[in-house]
């Protein structure tokens, strides 16, 4: 009878521990919540440096939290552009204040978002500070010289989101969906060596410099449909293990696709290549469509390899035997 009592007020002592941390959590939580919200930029920051340490020490709010960083950088934001000059009105000056301080604010938010979803330089053995499982959604948001190379997300979400300055994915792993469609890459975007696990859209995107994609791994559909580079775009040692979708797709600078492999449909129906196109090495295990396709600089098609019909869009520029 001692024993059951015993472990019944034990029971009762940690359910009541439980309650107390639950609402402590809450109480954290809430305040800064409200911190966020505030017209000042130094409450803010200190609103995201309490989400923070909340979400390392309660690793069952990762996720809440990021929301909650996610839901941040997707508000209506304006870059501050120069400096005003001395003679403008008070008003003027003070925009572009605040604008600034809210710039830093947002990249506290990134910083955040970058540090926790970084496992670290050793595979298979995750920092303490790393937050996995974590889905992210910046749709239509603003962000300015984003950098999750080498980061691992679970479902990210970046459809319409407007990239200020470079991109840096390089190496990132993304375990679900990955979406950027109708992104707007104002700089350089690495995607080198990223890992898509699952669907990688992009499709109507837009990159106004160059991009890279070299020895990117495709391991679901991969859709580029209507995509226009107008820099130049690395897509060597690609593999795409799913269909590959480039209909439409608009390449107004040098596009080389040496060594990709494709091992399903691969789609470049209606693409346009205005300067050289080069698939130099590579190889398309399944059918690969050219139709209505555009070359009007250069091709580069030594060593590739059609597994079943040369396209005849293509068929033209193959080099003649001997002449590889």
């Amino acid at each position: 009878m001692a024993a059951a009592t015993e472990a019944h007020q034990e029971r009762v002592a940690a359910a009541t521990e439980a309650d107390a941390i639950a609402r402590r959590v809450t109480e954290l939580y809430t305040k800064a919540v409200d911190q966020l919200g505030s017209d000042q930029a130094p409450v803010r920051l200190g609103g995201l440096y309490a989400l923070e340490r909340l979400a390392q020490d309660n690793p069952t709010q990762r996720q809440t939290i990021v929301n909650v960083l996610c839901a941040y950088l997707r508000m209506p934001y304006t870059l501050p552009g120069d400096r005003p000059a001395d003679s403008v009105p008070d008003a003027v000056y003070d925009r572009f204040n605040e604008r600034t301080q809210q710039r830093e604010v947002r990249l506290t938010a990134q910083r955040i978002l970058q540090d926790h979803l970084n496992p670290g330089p050793i595979q298979g053995e995750p920092v303490a500070t790393f937050w996995e499982n974590i889905d992210i959604d910046l749709t239509n948001a603003l962000l300015i010289e984003l950098d999750l190379g080498h980061c691992i997300v679970r479902r990210a979400q970046f459809g319409g989101a407007q990239f200020s300055s470079f991109a840096g994915f390089e190496a990132a792993q993304f375990v679900g969906v990955a979406w950027f469609g109708r992104a707007r890459f104002s700089s350089n975007a690495w995607f080198s060596n990223a890992q898509f696990s699952s669907n990688a859209g992009f499709s109507d995107a837009e990159f106004s410099d160059n991009a890279w994609f070299e020895n990117a791994q495709f391991s679901g559909p991969a859709w580029f449909d209507r995509v226009e580079f107008s820099g130049n775009v690395w897509f060597d040692g690609a593999q795409f293990s799913g269909r590959a979708g480039f209909t439409d797709a608009r390449f107004c600078s040098p596009a080389w696709f040496d060594r990709a492999q494709f091992s399903e449909n691969a789609w470049f129906d209606s693409a346009q290549f205005s300067d050289l196109a080069a698939f130099n090495g590579a190889h398309f295990s399944e059918q690969a469509r050219f139709e209505d396709a555009q070359f009007a600089g250069a091709t580069g098609l030594s060593g590739t390899e059609f597994s079943g019909r040369i396209p005849p869009e293509v068929a033209g520029f193959m080099p003649k035997p001997g002449q590889q």
